[in-house]
């Protein structure tokens, strides 16, 4: 009851507007993000929040990550803060820089990419 109460004082002291995580994942409503998605940074946040995905994120360590898996498909966008780990994670999926587009890119496999922004991915994997 106590804990209670703290956290409903500390939550009223922030001035702070909420993430729009839409920023994150555009093709999903926000209320759907909210319910569905798992926000981790770093390998830590992977191990905690989604380690079935730990292998594929492998290669980096400075990063931040939204996961959403459907049962059609698992949508992932990934900012990740040093450009040389984003394009080797890029080239360690066997991806091609001059591949990638604001609009989506079929890959092999069952995978499409996008670029949201600088460094910041949008990957898209059939289940």
């Amino acid at each position: 009851m106590i804990s209670l109460k703290a956290g409903t004082i500390i939550a009223g002291k922030i001035n702070e507007s909420s993430a729009n995580l839409q920023n994150f994942i555009p093709d999903y409503k926000q209320k759907d993000i909210i319910k569905q998605s798992v926000l981790v940074r770093g390998k830590l946040g992977l191990m905690n929040g989604a380690p079935v995905w730990e292998d594929y994120f492998s290669e980096i360590t400075n990063y931040t990550a939204l996961i959403i898996t459907t049962e059609e498909y698992t949508t992932i966008s990934v900012i990740i803060n040093d450009p040389e780990e984003f394009s080797h994670f890029i080239a360690s999926h066997g991806w091609g820089l001059c591949d990638l587009s604001v609009s989506d890119v079929k890959e092999p496999g069952g995978v499409t990419l996008r670029v949201l922004g600088d460094n910041h991915l949008l990957i898209k994997i059939d289940n």
